[in-house]
């Protein structure tokens, strides 16, 4: 099916809305998953590319395919949505942050 589109010059253009590319709800890959996994247990992108031995640009680039997927802007929305859609475990995910926290309290002298 194509829809006609009347600019405000009147120029006629044309949108394809049979494109399979442009699947407004593609799930997420394995390899985003993977990332979006690496990314809950508070690795940083240098840490994830070093485990998935493949470049720091290919993390970023990964990273940004999925938050725009999971239509989120950071990394701690990421996991959110992550954990809520099934793709993280949520007890780990909690798990993690609690470990986050108690070492930062630890780092900062609050914990004894």
């Amino acid at each position: 099916m194509t829809i006609k589109i009347v600019s405000s010059r009147s120029q006629n253009r044309y949108i394809n809305t049979n494109n399979k590319s442009s699947k407004p709800h593609d799930p997420p890959t394995e390899r985003q998953i993977e990332v979006l996994r690496f990314l809950a247990e508070g690795l940083s992108y240098e840490e994830i590319a070093a485990k998935m031995f493949i470049s720091i640009s290919t993390i970023k680039s990964h990273a940004s395919i999925l938050y725009a997927k999971c239509h989120v802007k950071n990394r701690v929305e990421a996991i959110k949505k992550g954990s809520m859609l099934g793709y993280l475990d949520y007890s780990s995910v909690v798990n993690e942050a609690w470990k986050f926290e108690e070492m930062e309290k630890i780092k900062s002298g609050i914990a004894p």
